[in-house]
């Protein structure tokens, strides 16, 4: 490819870029995110006043309210312009009879989901500047109810038409700059072609984002796929907004609460580590940006899963044409590209820092250089778990795993002879030291909440009681995570089955069940592998049995968790899966097992695994635990018969 006419695309594409985020910072967009809490007999009155840049211009403003837990007869809500509100303050009008400036407004109470008091108003009206000389409107919900509190949040955007264009330009402006490295980088052949590929589509997706944040209503993926009378049974993408209702909600609170009341309850619905509010706050105060600005660091760390991925097969020595394979799939994946570039939910980070562990505890130096220093490679797998435990608390069932991992590998290097009670007193010294480190990180930012409220900090992170009801468990709702119970309870099974599938999740049964078998297995069949397998097909072996069972423990995570799962919870899922999938074929590609027995049909497999993840990211979220259990159950089936292939193998050759 001719270099200059890589150059021109290159600077042509940095002004244009320029250009866009020039008119981006000039556009004026105003976002209002409000967690509502109304007591009973209570008057609600929330002001939302517009910038004077809007003043003469045409503008839109879209907005999305949401109520739940409210009295379906005893309340009033209303939206009002200025003239309309100060004539209900002055007596002028009743706020019953006040006219809402927004269409069907006042319809709020009709629509329902499941019978579940959950109401929603969504619309984007159109404002010209003729018609724009209030700049201040009013949302008012009067509870009359004597007993039940409203609890809700609303999510208004206003902008102006050059917002969208702005958007575009900055698309067209990134376009030219990646494909102008890719041109550059296409001959060779490497790694850097596929990245760039794979962080080219992911940013495109981001920056489409962008737009979603003031068409929240216009385009609404919930809307088209999951909550449709027609679709909702078969079809269910389960793209949710969290990110406007509650991660940019509760920006506002943890500025005027401070640190400590993170877990007080002001932060409507939030259940999550202490470090994820740490990550996205300071973004949050980063003058001159829009509010897009606090996706940054759950995108980046999306893109650093990426690069960890490339990284690790770099370490293993894994081909250049397999480890294209595994940067591509993990990029464009159906899960990597709705869930971790255009959604921005809460799981990129700890994913990251997971990924980050297994980046380490692979490595095949036990040594690694950290400044002046040399540090043991399993301490920093521990710590990085750790820190991801402080991002979301399902980091916690790896610890066994990587534990396990690192025993077995300590008791191969001195004597596979070992009797039992040096093998238990082994253990015991690889847990305390190992499990320390862990837990010192894992506690160290919880200190402070435990400290300073003690009951609160505890029952929101971990043992939620409403959440680990038996009525909880039970709801069929949108928004509402699902459970193993849920699919009986949707076919309208036998209430006997439901509640005692329903009790045994309450008290973590089969969940501890299926987390002790896959220890046991693991460390079973590890072991098994380390006492034929000489050193070299030990490191592959072993590194691809402990990628496959923590696949299978993400898997049984999403199936078995008592409160239950969302889909984007599975974008764990992908990048384990795809170092499975890259490991499995190096193994092969090595001759460590024999090429008439392959382990994974090299050609189709990345091809196959894209076709099922498009089939669980779209199909009913009542059923696709379905696929899941089935599709644990073929691999649990099929990994007993390689390890059998590869251990017979490899002692034959011994021979």
């Amino acid at each position: 490819m001719n270099k200059r006419l890589i150059l021109v695309i290159l600077i042509s594409g940095t002004i244009i870029l320029s250009m866009g985020f020039i008119m981006h910072f000039i556009d004026p967009m105003n976002v209002y995110v409000r967690k509502l809490e109304i007591s009973p007999n209570e008057l609600y009155h929330e002001q939302y006043e517009l910038d004077n840049s809007f003043s003469g211009q045409n503008y839109r403003m879209s907005i999305d309210i949401q109520l739940f837990s409210i009295p379906t007869d005893n309340y009033t809500a209303k939206f009002l312009n200025s003239s309309e509100y100060n004539a209900v303050i002055n007596g002028t009008i009743e706020l019953i009879d006040a006219e809402s400036c927004l269409p069907n407004f006042d319809n709020l109470k009709d629509n329902v989901f499941n019978n579940l008091t959950w109401f929603s108003y969504s619309n984007i009206i159109e404002i010209s500047s003729n018609n724009n000389n209030n700049n201040i409107y009013h949302l008012v919900i009067n509870n009359t109810n004597t007993e039940i509190p409203i609890l809700g949040f609303n999510y208004i955007a206003i902008s102006i038409s050059l917002y969208d264009w702005s958007i575009l330009i900055i698309s067209i402006g990134a376009a030219f700059i990646f494909i102008a490295l890719i041109l550059f980088y296409w001959k060779e052949k490497n790694w850097k072609r596929s990245l760039l590929i794979g962080i080219f589509i992911s940013t495109e997706l981001f920056i489409f984002r962008w737009f979603l944040l003031a068409d929240l209503v216009r385009i609404s993926f919930r809307d088209l796929f999951d909550l449709t009378v027609n679709t909702r049974e078969l079809i269910s993408t389960e793209f949710y907004y969290d990110f406007e209702y509650h991660y940019l909600g509760w920006m506002e609170p943890f500025a005027e609460n401070g640190f400590l009341n993170l877990y007080s309850g002001d932060l409507l619905a939030h259940q999550y580590g202490p470090l994820f509010m740490i990550t996205l706050f300071p973004f949050y105060l980063i003058p001159g940006l829009p509010i897009w600005k606090v996706g940054i660091p759950i995108f980046l760390y999306h893109i650093g899963t990426g690069i960890l991925i490339h990284l690790i097969c770099k370490n293993r020595s894994i081909s250049q044409k397999t480890s294209n394979k595994c940067i591509l799939f993990f990029f464009l994946n159906p899960f990597s590209l709705f869930y971790g570039s255009l959604c921005w939910l809460n799981t990129a980070p700890f994913i990251f820092f997971i990924i980050l562990g297994l980046f380490f505890i692979l490595k095949p130096k036990e040594k690694i250089k950290v400044g002046n220093y040399q540090i043991n490679k399993n301490y920093l797998a521990m710590i990085s778990l750790g820190i991801a435990f402080l991002y979301k608390q399902f980091t916690i069932v790896f610890v066994p795993l990587f534990i396990i991992n690192i025993y077995l590998k300590y008791r191969n290097k001195r004597d596979n002879e070992y009797k039992i009670s040096k093998k238990i007193l082994l253990f015991w010294k690889v847990c305390s030291r190992y499990g320390l480190v862990f837990i010192i990180i894992a506690i160290s930012l919880y200190l402070p909440f435990l400290i300073s409220n003690f009951s609160n900090t505890i029952n929101t992170v971990f043992f939620d009681p409403t959440s680990f009801s038996i009525d909880y468990i039970k709801i069929l709702h949108p928004s509402f995570p699902i459970n193993f119970d849920s699919f009986f309870v949707g076919l309208e099974f036998p209430v006997i089955i439901q509640d005692i599938i329903a009790y045994a999740l309450i008290y973590w049964i089969p969940f501890i069940v299926v987390l002790l078998f896959i220890y046991i297995k693991y460390l079973r069949e590890t072991n098994r592998i380390l006492s034929v397998l000489d050193d070299e097909k030990q490191k592959s072996i072993s590194a691809y049995n402990l990628l496959f069972w923590c696949l299978l423990l993400v898997i049984n995570m999403q199936i078995f968790y008592p409160r239950g799962s969302y889909k984007y919870y599975l974008l764990l899922m992908t990048p384990i899966l795809t170092l499975a999938l890259g490991f499995a074929q190096d193994s092969k590609q090595k001759n460590i097992i024999p090429k008439k027995k392959k382990l994974w049909r090299e050609k189709n497999v990345f091809i196959l695994m894209i076709i099922l993840l498009i089939i669980i990211i779209l199909i009913s979220r009542y059923a696709y635990f379905l696929i899941l259990f089935a599709w644990e159950i073929y691999y649990i089936v099929k990994k007993r018969k390689q390890t059998k292939t590869i251990l017979d193998y490899n002692k034959k050759s011994h021979q």
